[in-house]
């Protein structure tokens, strides 16, 4: 019996996180706990938390100057395509060594290197967090 109350209770748990992040999203429909994947571990992140890493993070490539969307469209694509040069570089209709030397740039002003694993997972999650701003 102590099992089943348990069960219920995790349940109910879940269900009230996807709800939470749902109206966070502003999604309507039917979402499953399990297809959050790496979200569970941020939904009872304190928001204010959260801010300061992405402000820590990709503040460096928020600076007013022109190019800074371009250094921060530059990585989003880097990122996402898996840091393919090639796949990257074709996704933004520039040159492999213009965005060799993007990714330059970007890594001085960010002071982080894109090779290490533990800086670009920081980029990757800032980026991925940024959706929910």
């Amino acid at each position: 019996m102590r099992l089943c109350v348990t069960f219920f209770i995790k349940t109910y748990e879940e269900a009230e996180n996807t709800l939470h992040y749902m109206q966070m999203r502003k999604q309507i429909g039917v979402l499953y706990y399990e297809k959050l994947g790496v979200n569970q571990l941020f939904m009872k992140q304190d928001p204010e938390a959260i801010t300061q890493f992405l402000t820590q993070t990709l503040a460096p490539l928020q600076t007013p100057r022109a190019q800074a969307s371009e250094l921060e469209e530059t990585l989003r694509s880097y990122i996402y395509h898996s840091r393919s040069i090639t796949k990257t570089a074709a996704a933004l209709h520039i040159h492999q060594n213009t965005l060799y030397h993007r990714l330059t740039k970007i890594e001085e002003l960010v002071q982080m290197n894109l090779n290490d694993w533990n800086d670009y997972l920081a980029l990757s999650l800032a980026f991925h967090l940024q959706q929910f701003e």
